[in-house]
């Protein structure tokens, strides 16, 4: 297996790149948006074909206190939004042109430790995000004002959260906590599915297989050991072996191969490996590196990385004949 580079060398940032996500809700525009952990640690937003950089958010370090989950979403007839869960709220930006956009309530003070998008045809797109004190919220993109009441509470810091879109009309709220609860949630109703997945660990990142297959059903969950968890979204049942990595999981993406979904992680030894989820093993080390984000474009799953010295590269995963 190996990481074939497509784009390379752009010096992104003066520190360690992390989080890195994508945006391609327009069928126009591919973007890549990255930040750091210190130093240069301005959100940037990236053209995914040229690597040329669109806009810097230097205004201020307002956003630079730590920034846990990006996610964008770009509609036709609305301002495109770029979101990030900080420990001071959810902050957004205009995604076109960078500047940041009036608080609203999401924006309050309070440490949001995952954001997410949920889009669902006929209805009006809501950010939805896992609060510090464990409440699951949910604000209008464009506004940021809050949507109704939180959808329910954790009993611990809810640590990440997702969506996973099942066909065209359904969607799941995912999430997690420190204690190793995930909840399940219907994104339309906002009622609850089933009982809470449990996890002997508490739960670090959220990756859904939607991002990469639309109509895949299956979540991948991090614990904070560095074990890989895959489940059903729609059943909670186990799929595969549980992967033991062996260290703590700084950022996880998913590749899809011939059909299959292939989890790749960041390790805290800054290697990046590529996982099988239905032995358990590793598949190969495809480079160094801090982060990782992974989208659908074109017909190839992308991958872009980000590294230790502030660089971002892109390309795809390839698996020789033989693995």
């Amino acid at each position: 297996m190996e990481y074939v580079v497509l784009k390379d060398g752009i010096d992104a940032h003066g520190g360690a790149v992390w989080p890195l996500a994508f945006d391609i809700s327009d069928s126009d525009t591919k973007v890549l948006l990255s930040s750091a952990v210190d130093g240069d640690a301005y959100l940037c937003s990236w053209d995914l074909r040229s690597f040329a950089l669109n806009w810097r958010y230097s205004e201020s370090t307002i956003v630079n206190e730590g920034v846990f989950q990006l996610a964008a979403i770009t509609i036709r007839g609305e301002v495109p939004i770029i979101a990030g869960a900080t420990l001071s709220g959810i902050y957004r930006w205009d995604g076109s042109t960078g500047l940041r956009l009036p608080d609203g309530d999401a924006a309050w003070g309070k440490t949001m430790r995952g954001v997410a998008i949920v889009h669902i045809p006929g209805l009006r797109p809501y950010l939805v995000s896992s609060g510090q004190d464990g409440r699951i919220y949910r604000f209008d993109p464009w506004t940021g004002e809050t949507r109704g009441d939180p959808l329910y509470r954790h009993d611990s810091t809810a640590t990440a959260v997702a969506v996973s879109f099942c066909g065209t009309s359904r969607a799941m709220i995912v999430s997690g906590d420190e204690l190793g609860l995930v909840y399940r949630c219907e994104a339309g109703s906002g009622l609850l599915i089933g009982e809470p997945l449990e996890f002997d660990d508490g739960i670090s990142l959220l990756r859904v297989g939607s991002d990469v297959f639309g109509s895949s059903p299956l979540v991948f969950i991090a614990d904070e050991q560095g074990t890989l968890h895959c489940r059903d979204v729609t059943t909670g049942k186990q799929v595969g072996r549980p992967i033991a990595t062996g260290q703590g999981v700084s950022s996880m993406a998913l590749v899809g191969i011939s059909g299959k979904l292939l989890p790749v992680t960041c390790g805290e030894d800054g290697t990046v490996r590529c996982w099988d989820p239905v032995s358990g093993q590793l598949c190969g080390i495809l480079a160094e590196g801090t982060s990782v984000a992974s989208a659908a474009v074109g017909g190839n799953i992308v991958l872009a990385i980000g590294t230790e010295s502030g660089q971002i590269s892109s390309g795809v995963v390839k698996i020789h004949p033989e693995v």
